[in-house]
């Protein structure tokens, strides 16, 4: 989608989830019912019914979409109920009450899913040996996690074990607990083993801290293990959570977690990734049958694609990897996909 001139690669369901995460975090009860249908993502409106409707009417075309003599571009809401019709910013503006004309909404999609590179001039020196010199401005520097931050974490809590963590699994990852926040610490690595971010769930409910999609998708759980024994492993596993992936490595399993369903940064680290032979192990449901398409789509000519072929009562019950037990886990078969 072009947004005023500015391309937003995101996907557009990626989008409409952290749109919604956000509202809700200002107690905004808005996005109730978010489903993809073709090249549409539908939704509940915001505009009738006081957000609060049955059934999705409203809807977020991908591509540009034709009707009668007029051209909505991709990124255009539209309520078939209402009639309520707006760009993408202007729609988020309307979400948090802004009436900005999609102000606030093209800031909103900046800050959340856009990373703009600025290019500086050097001021021109009109001696007389003056030059035009066109330079670019310094990247700001990553700031990896320290070794001193992550020893404030390292902790045993029960709930390692609740979630079947093994002692070797906790010292290998370097699976720890924030007494702050009272949540489990997951350090989150680039394949060069540097750690970007730390992931964390509570140990009292089913909370996880919320890292933005565009911080999550520059690397993948597990990458960095996966690196450190490249010589050794000639298949990996795909998860979704960071649970599912060290269930996989309790098992023998070399595998990665995507801390989510996927995005086009993490398509690209797994192109590059020498290794052909990839499962695809996304949860049972249909959020994880779409980011396993996806997968497909986008990994289907360089590498070799299987999927757990989950038995229907994972499906039934939401069951994922870390659910059942060990015997049945190791009866989970694969087909090529």
């Amino acid at each position: 989608m072009i947004i005023n001139d500015v391309p937003v690669l995101a996907d557009v369901e990626a989008i409409f989830t952290e749109l919604r995460n956000q509202l809700q975090l200002n107690g905004i009860d808005l996005l109730h019912d978010i489903k993809p249908t073709n090249n549409n993502i539908q939704f509940t409106c915001i505009k009738h019914a006081d957000g609060h409707e049955h059934k999705p009417s409203c809807g977020i075309s991908e591509v540009d979409v034709r009707r009668g003599d007029k051209v909505f571009p991709a990124g255009t809401v539209h309520c078939f109920t209402c009639g309520y019709t707006a760009p993408l910013d202007i729609f988020i503006s309307d979400c948090f009450g802004k009436d900005d004309f999609g102000s606030f909404g093209f800031k909103w999609l900046m800050k959340n899913f856009v990373s703009l590179d600025i290019e500086t001039r050097k001021k021109m020196d009109f001696g007389f040996n003056s030059r035009l010199q066109d330079v670019q401005a310094p990247q700001p520097k990553i700031k990896y996690i320290t070794e001193a931050e992550l020893e404030t974490y390292r902790f045993i809590h029960p709930y390692m074990y609740k979630r079947k963590l093994t002692d070797e699994i906790i010292d290998d990852f370097d699976v720890g607990y924030d007494k702050n926040t009272r949540c489990l610490t997951f350090p989150v690595a680039d394949k060069n083993g540097n750690i970007l971010f730390v992931y964390r769930r509570s140990v009292n409910s089913k909370f996880f801290n919320a890292i933005k999609d565009t911080v999550k998708s520059k690397t993948i759980y597990g990458i960095d293990k996966i690196y450190q024994n490249i010589s050794k492993i000639s298949s990996a596993i795909i998860t979704e959570s960071i649970i599912n992936c060290l269930t996989c490595w309790t098992h023998g399993k070399p595998a990665m977690a995507l801390l989510g369903t996927g995005a086009v940064n993490q398509y690209k680290i797994l192109r590059e990734l020498p290794i052909r032979n990839l499962t695809l192990a996304l949860d049972p449901d249909e959020a994880g049958m779409r980011g396993t398409e996806r997968l497909y789509k986008n990994l289907k000519d360089c590498k070799i694609l299987s999927k757990v072929a989950y038995p229907k009562i994972m499906y039934r019950k939401k069951l994922d990897l870390n659910d059942i037990s060990y015997e049945d886990f190791e009866k989970l078969s694969t087909i090529l996909i």
